[in-house]
């Protein structure tokens, strides 16, 4: 008598289905304690200290908390005395930049009070020691262009 074939893979019996399975949690288990010895602190490593990092605000989340009710110089810093200290989270500061983005909530960027409320708060913010950037991003910008004309001579005479 000729049994009929089946199609597809075999079928497993009982005890093969619970050697497989016992094979395959005991791989699981060897790779558990592998990933464990690897994560493990040898004794002669340094130890790590993490410290707590400063962060800079440059453009803040949502509208200014604070009201401004002026653009002269004694309005802004009554202004900047509240707003340097609002929204903000352990270890991270406003700067100029962000102040300045708190101005648009009150005047629209390109009227003459906006500009003489920005030009005031850049005057004032040395007061309250807040963090200027720009002199920063322009050595950075300035660097950058350099190495960028340097590239692109030693391209021209590597063609030439």
């Amino acid at each position: 008598m000729q049994v009929k074939r089946k199609r597809g893979r075999p079928r497993l019996t009982p005890e093969q289905k619970l050697e497989r399975q016992q094979a395959k949690i005991a791989k699981l288990a060897e790779a558990d304690k592998q990933r464990k010895i690897r994560r493990q602190r040898k004794p002669n490593d340094e130890k790590i200290s993490i410290t707590k990092s400063t962060s800079f605000i440059l453009t803040p989340a949502g509208r200014c908390p604070v009201q401004l009710h002026g653009f002269d110089k004694e309005a802004i810093r009554m202004w900047l005395q509240f707003a340097k200290n609002a929204n903000l989270q352990e270890n991270s500061y406003h700067t100029t930049e962000s102040l300045t983005y708190w101005l648009r909530d009150f005047y629209s960027i390109f009227t003459e009070e906006y500009k003489i409320a920005k030009r005031n708060l850049l005057e004032v913010c040395p007061e309250f020691e807040i963090t200027d950037l720009t002199a920063k991003w322009e050595k950075q910008k300035e660097r950058i262009d350099k190495e960028l004309a340097e590239e692109k001579n030693k391209n021209v005479n590597a063609d030439v």
